[in-house]
């Protein structure tokens, strides 16, 4: 009897540790907006081409010593620690769900650099390629604060497993939060376990743009912006 009572109470404590990750990531993105005229940290390309993912970033802010020590050409994912000798194959501190338990290298065939902490594409949004200003998506995205419509409903960052996706670390829909890019629709439909760790293994952790984080069951995300409820994904329109 007590050891499922144990095992209960060590998923609450990881489920809290996790939020409290979130909200620290939370104080970062303002302070990272603070700092650059109002913009958060795209998904991806804040350094040059695809370098300088959105966690890359804040880890700037985080652990600025480390960030500023690494040369230029190793800061592709220099908050994800699997360098060096004996490194944790995990990323640092609060970019690390506590949920998670994986420890594999980002290059690895178990992508552990997708496997934690996940952006909303439509508020780091890059502006070029699919979501370049012609298409629907970008004329619902924003990365600039303060045009963010209604925060505290919007998605910021949240739990999920890009699966074999090695390097993306940013969603647009739910069933990317679990899935990769060749992931069908049906994944929408899958609403327990794999990346929803938390509440029971039926949600994951949300943090909001508006800088809460709260737990969301996975039934309650909308599936796309476009469908009731989807402005869970954007705040901008």
């Amino acid at each position: 009897m007590l050891l499922p009572a144990l095992n209960s109470a060590r998923a609450k404590a990881r489920d809290i540790s996790c939020l409290n990750n979130q909200k620290q990531i939370g104080v970062l993105m303002a302070m990272y907006a603070g700092e650059n005229q109002d913009k958060l940290p795209a998904y991806q390309g804040n350094i040059s081409g695809t370098a300088g993912k959105w966690q890359d970033m804040l880890f700037s802010l985080y652990n600025p010593q480390k960030y500023w020590a690494t040369g230029v050409s190793y800061r592709d994912f220099v908050h994800y620690d699997d360098r060096g000798s004996n490194p944790s194959l995990r990323p640092f501190g609060i970019f690390a769900c506590p949920s998670q338990p994986l420890r594999a290298g980002k290059d690895s065939a178990q992508a552990g650099g997708t496997k934690h902490y996940l952006i909303n594409k439509y508020v780091s949004n890059t502006g070029t390629g699919s979501w370049g200003s012609s298409d629907d998506r970008a004329k619902y995205a924003s990365r600039l604060l303060t045009q963010i419509k209604n925060p505290s409903s919007v998605m910021h960052v949240c739990d999920g497993d890009r699966g074999s996706e090695k390097y993306e670390v940013g969603i647009h829909m739910k069933k990317f939060i679990g899935g990769n890019a060749y992931a069908s629709d049906a994944y929408a439909n899958i609403n327990f376990g794999g990346p929803y760790r938390h509440s029971n293994k039926r949600g994951l952790n949300t943090l909001m743009v508006d800088g809460h984080a709260k737990p969301t069951l996975a039934k309650d995300i909308p599936t796309a912006f476009n469908v009731t409820g989807g402005k869970f994904w954007i705040g901008v329109r």
